[in-house]
């Protein structure tokens, strides 16, 4: 199974399930790419740049979700894949982690929400789940000698920006900024329905009590999370932040990208790149 096409046709990244796909994931290093295990037996991929210019910072890039039943599948990405082409040629790491529920890791999918009649606590305990596993995550590579434990930032695409968003508050000592790439969950529900109106209000309470800065990107033809849903949450964290919205809360407009990362990572890869440098998009 080619990585990079599943990228593009499932929810940016999303597959997973059998423990068959367990072989996808050998320990160990292959070049400048390193396998490893982290938090409950779960894999993590970790891209390092080609360059000695360690130590490395690391971007930990978090997943999306299916459309469809969670199946196997494999959650490495190419080097080509922008993301991972365009940071690591800037000298910065990039970690790929599979959370509970995905893939071969056997384990109860927390992630799960009813999204034809959604509740405010499924949105918690999607966001909980998944939380444990970026911490998890974050507590790994911070124990890997060529990474800059200071300089570790947090994002995701889809249901993995929601997490990451929606995690700010626990993030606050561990990250020095978080990304999310057309967050959100229950797809075209958008600004409309319940969903988008749970994660605002996860999103404006994380960011109450946070300081890390945060970036938006709004993809234009997204039909699956579309921008008006992504401005939603850009404002429900700036309201909360106050007078600390300006040069801590951003907002970025993807032209010519859709829900897939591929497209969306490579408008966007410039300005992640600057905003790990600078600590502004």
């Amino acid at each position: 199974m080619k990585s990079l096409k599943l990228v593009v046709i499932l929810l940016s990244l999303a597959t997973a399930g059998c423990a068959s796909d367990k072989d996808a994931y050998p320990v160990g290093r292959d070049g400048s790419v390193l396998t490893i295990r982290y938090g409950d037996n779960l894999p993590m991929t970790i891209y390092f740049p080609e360059q000695d210019t360690k130590p490395f910072p690391i971007v930990v890039y978090n997943h999306g979700r299916p459309f469809g039943p969670i199946k196997g599948g494999d959650y490495k990405l190419s080097r080509r894949f922008p993301l991972v082409s365009k940071l690591t040629a800037a000298g910065i790491a990039v970690a790929l982690p599979v959370r509970r529920g995905y893939s071969w890791s056997g384990n109860r999918d927390g992630e799960r929400i009813s999204c034809n009649d959604p509740t405010e606590q499924e949105f918690r305990d999607a966001i909980a789940s998944a939380r444990d596993d970026i911490m998890a995550a974050i507590r790994k590579v911070k124990t890997l000698p060529d990474i800059d434990t200071g300089r570790v930032y947090v994002g995701g695409t889809s249901a993995g920006g929601f997490a990451s968003g929606g995690s700010l508050a626990s993030l606050e000592d561990q990250a020095k900024g978080v990304f999310v790439l057309n967050a959100g969950r229950c797809g075209k529900r958008g600004p409309l329905f319940y969903g988008h109106r749970f994660a605002a209000k996860i999103f404006s309470e994380a960011a109450a009590t946070s300081s890390i800065p945060i970036v938006f990107y709004a993809s234009a033809y997204d039909r699956v999370i579309p921008p008006p849903s992504t401005r939603g949450l850009y404002k429900a964290t700036c309201v909360a932040r106050g007078l600390r919205c300006e040069g801590s809360v951003f907002l970025i407009e993807v032209a010519h990208a859709g829900h897939g990362s591929w497209h969306t990572t490579a408008q966007a890869s410039d300005s992640l790149v600057a905003f790990v440098r600078n600590g502004r998009p």
